[in-house]
């Protein structure tokens, strides 16, 4: 099973056992160049949710809960606002945890890129 399928395969897993309540799910996941994907969900006692899903490679696309993470020639943004490259062998993490919004490069925090940053 290709990393695509696997993916899919995990996101129709975790809808399907959300219960009565819906968690968060990444509704795709596409990467190219051979990219990796993870995709997780889990709902918190509280009612509260997360979901994370992980690519890394040149290319990859990701779009969760309406928001497109992409990785365009080591080139990451956000809902069309650039956050810098990336080496192609980072791990970028998109994570919503009780709706506040992450996005990680190799485990730390990347913010957008200022006009008139290198990016």
């Amino acid at each position: 099973m290709n990393a695509k399928s696997m993916a899919t395969f995990m996101v129709l897993q975790m809808m399907l056992a959300g219960g009565s309540q819906s968690v968060p799910a990444a509704t795709s996941v596409h990467t190219q160049g051979g990219g990796s994907v993870v995709v997780s969900s889990t709902r918190t006692d509280a009612g509260g949710s997360t979901v994370e899903a992980a690519v890394s490679g040149r290319n990859a696309v990701i779009d969760v809960n309406g928001d497109h993470v992409e990785i365009k020639d080591g080139r990451l943004t956000l809902n069309g606002v650039s956050y810098g490259r990336v080496q192609e062998r980072s791990t970028v993490i998109y994570r919503i945890v009780g709706g506040e919004k992450r996005l990680l490069v190799d485990g730390v925090v990347r913010r957008p890129v200022k006009a008139g940053e290198a990016g």
